[in-house]
């Protein structure tokens, strides 16, 4: 299947989220179950949403894959038994980075799951059949536990890593040396991904208040930032919208790009 056909639905955490108690919002994790079993899909939603935490449901590979990677912490249940399961899977793998995503495999072939264990040690778990809905659940519970340790300082979007403590960027666990005017860019399209901020909403919140900034100065800003996140050739997840301002995106056709 090609990636294409994903579409990339970008989605702010926020709005998936918004059913969480007040306290659970910022640090429980999504889970996502990609499976067409309608009975295992009810399920988990309804026991999970009892204890505090979102279970979406994808009854394919691309809409799962499309709910995953717009996420910054997510539990991703893949039933093996769903089509193209194993291009999900592989995809998975190659598209979120270690930090912000583990994987529940529901399998009946031991090898298979022994062999994807053993090679993404920590970021795949397997789960036999047939499968025990105690044990499962119990399985999703001390994974989430594990996420929930994560401090609210920690934003991830793909393979974008920013600590809005300490002040710094990584892509693909490389560290990216930005201004604090590119910085504060960039936490504030990580904050929402997706949304299309205004270039006079993004200078009240880069720039100090009170200073004033020409809205051209801010497509320079962006410029800059889009140079020290693609410098190794890594694609460009900032979107323009023409006339209005910018959004973090996984858009793969070509972007537009302002000229003045």
């Amino acid at each position: 299947m090609a990636s294409s056909t994903c579409g990339h639905r970008i989605q702010a955490r926020g709005l998936l989220m918004q059913n969480l108690h007040p306290d659970a919002r910022e640090s429980a994790p999504l889970v996502v179950v990609c499976t067409a079993a309608t009975e295992l899909s009810l399920f988990l939603r309804h026991s999970l949403g009892s204890e505090g935490m979102t279970a979406i449901c994808a009854t394919s590979a691309s809409e799962g894959f499309d709910h995953i990677v717009s996420q910054a912490s997510v539990i991703a249940l893949v039933d093996c038994q769903l089509p193209e399961a194993d291009w999900l899977l592989e995809s998975l793998l190659h598209a979120m980075p270690e930090e912000g995503l583990t994987i529940l495999v529901l399998s009946a072939d031991d090898r298979a799951c022994s062999q994807l264990e053993h090679r993404q040690k920590g970021r795949v778990h397997s789960i036999r059949r047939p499968l025990d809905p105690a044990f499962l659940l119990k399985a999703i519970r001390r994974f989430a536990g594990q996420m929930r340790v994560n401090d609210r300082n920690g934003l991830v979007f793909a393979d974008i890593k920013l600590d809005l403590a300490a002040r710094k960027v990584w892509r693909q666990r490389r560290e990216i040396r930005l201004t604090g005017i590119e910085f504060e860019l960039l936490s504030t399209l990580m904050l929402e991904p997706g949304r299309v901020f205004s270039r006079e909403s993004l200078i009240a919140q880069a720039w100090p208040p009170g200073v004033f900034v020409d809205t051209r100065t801010v497509n320079i800003h962006i410029g800059h930032l889009r140079r020290q996140l693609t410098a190794h050739g890594e694609p460009d997840l900032i979107r323009t919208v023409r006339g209005y301002g910018y959004a973090l995106d996984r858009t793969d056709p070509d972007l537009e790009r302002d000229t003045s």
